[in-house]
């Protein structure tokens, strides 16, 4: 007697080329793998085993946690055959092809990062005999982007015409510090440690970041004003007496800070202060390196795009260090 092999699988409303349709699916479906799938190989088993993977030991932050788990199930409800063990090159070129006419190269390189993380983990971790080299998905160069980078001065004049104070020192913890607005949301009082700041990073990884000495003292006198001692940094003014260590979200913080640009008439995300941190970093001499640590990043080749930004100033700066030439037009004979 055959037996049988059940997983439940979620509902799944994608948009997918129709070369790959496999079937609506609904929640609490049950799909029945008799003879079909061998379920070690079966790619909706190691979908979610991947997924359990991600949540264990050295953990992916919840952002890119959701983001593989949208890209992986686009991509495996989009198999004619679910055995990844006979997926071949081909079939991921194919729908990697697909979907680059809908969305941008940035995203596309998303995909590819998924797939071949997946892959590494079906190949290492469950010994799945692949029929291609997963390494051979590389993401592609992409051109950098224009980033809009706002001035010491820009700054220095939104923060002073803030309506409140605690919005003040969002926007000038983020641009002084890079720090990333989910890291600002997590921001502790124990964090502090004079002119330093120990932040948790993305994938749990710890760094310290620098706080210029007045910034620090004049936060110190923020949070004995406000009579927090202990717990998040930036809370609400008026807190509910059910939620006494309430504090704001990388949501509303993002919303608060982006309200204020507004009001001089700047459309802005509040990441555009860490690269602000960064270019202004190297245009001030400071080395690649120091700033690859207080960034967190884990690779240099990261930290080194921000060459890329700094290029679009060579214009300018050539024209403030040579202004003129050594040559005098009104000496030169005709």
């Amino acid at each position: 007697m055959a037996s049988s092999f059940s997983v439940v699988v979620p509902s799944l409303r994608v948009n997918t080329p129709k070369k790959y349709a496999r079937g609506v699916m609904h929640a609490n479906t049950t799909a029945r793998l008799e003879g079909v799938t061998d379920p070690a190989t079966d790619g909706y088993v190691l979908f979610h085993q991947y997924l359990q993977f991600l949540k264990g030991p050295g953990p992916v932050a919840d952002k890119t946690f959701l983001a593989r788990k949208s890209i992986l199930n686009q991509f495996i409800s989009s198999l004619e055959n679910p055995d990844i063990s006979e997926l071949t090159l081909l079939d991921v070129d194919d729908y990697l092809y697909s979907i680059s006419e809908k969305v941008k190269p940035s995203t596309v390189n998303q995909y590819k990062q998924a797939f071949r993380l997946f892959f590494e983990f079906c190949q290492a971790r469950r010994c799945i005999p692949l029929q291609f080299d997963y390494t051979l998905i590389r993401r592609t160069k992409e051109r950098p982007p224009r980033v809009k980078t706002f001035t010491r001065a820009e700054i220095s004049t939104i923060v002073s015409e803030c309506k409140h104070e605690i919005d003040a020192f969002m926007i000038a913890v983020l641009y002084e510090t890079g720090m990333r607005i989910g890291e600002l949301a997590d921001f502790r009082v124990e964090d502090i440690r004079e002119t330093e700041i120990q932040v948790r990073g993305k994938g749990e990884k710890d760094r310290v970041v620098m706080m210029p000495p007045d910034l620090a003292q004049a936060l110190r006198r923020h949070l004995v004003k406000r009579r927090i001692s202990r717990g998040h940094v930036f809370q609400p003014v008026q807190q509910h007496s059910n939620h006494p260590n309430d504090h704001f979200g990388t949501m509303r913080m993002r919303q608060r800070i982006q309200n204020e640009f507004h009001r001089h008439g700047i459309k802005m995300h509040p990441h555009q202060l860490r690269h602000s941190f960064a270019i202004n970093w190297l245009k001030a001499g400071g080395d690649l390196r120091s700033l690859q640590k207080l960034l967190g990043h884990d690779s240099l080749e990261t930290t080194q795009r921000y060459l890329n930004f700094t290029d679009n100033h060579l214009s300018e700066d050539y024209q403030r260090r040579v202004p003129r030439s050594v040559m005098n037009p009104l000496s030169i004979a005709e």
